[in-house]
């Protein structure tokens, strides 16, 4: 079966990419807020999470989440260095 998708694929392909009903548009601050509420009170059940967001797939969640998580502990060890180096020359 080169080059021919399998039922399953069609099916992933259409519910995470090609639905209408699925948001395309940046997270608004609204929908980052309440992902972050809902993983707190639910943990990491994306497809639980997901049925709470409108539009979005419980991959496009999982995937928010984790790069929310990411620019956090970025930011955090960027803060650390400049309180580091601010200190050092001082």
């Amino acid at each position: 079966m080169i080059g021919q998708r399998q039922g399953k694929q069609c099916r992933e392909r259409w519910i995470n990419f090609l639905s209408p009903d699925i948001k395309k548009s940046p997270w608004s601050a609204k929908e980052d807020l309440h992902l972050l509420r809902l993983q707190n009170d639910i943990g990491n059940k994306w497809a639980e999470i997901s049925k709470h967001i409108e539009g979005r797939t419980e991959n496009q969640v999982k995937n928010r989440f984790n790069s929310m998580i990411k620019k956090i502990k970025e930011d955090k060890q960027q803060a650390r260095q400049e309180v580091e180096n601010v200190s050092n020359a001082l």
